[in-house]
């Protein structure tokens, strides 16, 4: 087989093990990310539930579990609604096309 730059083949066999040990790596650091976001996200929600139980009469255990949900799901749908604006821009990149149409298809605005 004919390299395009005649480059020797042994030259990459350890490419793909160390791509592996980056992506295991990668995702080890994901997880890691995420444990301490639900973590702090729990604390910080047993803090500010124990902060309304003492002040009102709302229950400690139920104020707890819908403070931290609200802390994981609200950033969370954010993060989920940029990467699919992302993943939009990106295949319409892809397919050659812009956020809008052409220059030339662009309707003039009217004197004002």
């Amino acid at each position: 087989m004919a390299y395009p730059d005649d480059s020797d083949p042994t030259e990459y066999d350890g490419t793909r093990e160390e791509m592996d040990r980056a992506i295991r790596r990668l995702d080890v650091l994901e997880w890691l990310i995420l444990s301490f976001a639900v973590l702090v996200a729990l604390l910080g929600g047993a803090a500010v539930a124990f902060l309304l139980s003492v002040g009102t009469e709302l229950p400690f255990r139920a104020t707890w579990a819908v403070i931290s949900i609200l802390l994981l799901a609200v950033p969370g749908l954010f993060v989920f609604g940029r990467e699919l604006r992302g993943n939009g821009k990106r295949r319409r990149a892809r397919e050659g096309r812009e956020d809008g149409p052409p220059d030339s298809e662009r309707p003039e605005r009217p004197p004002t």
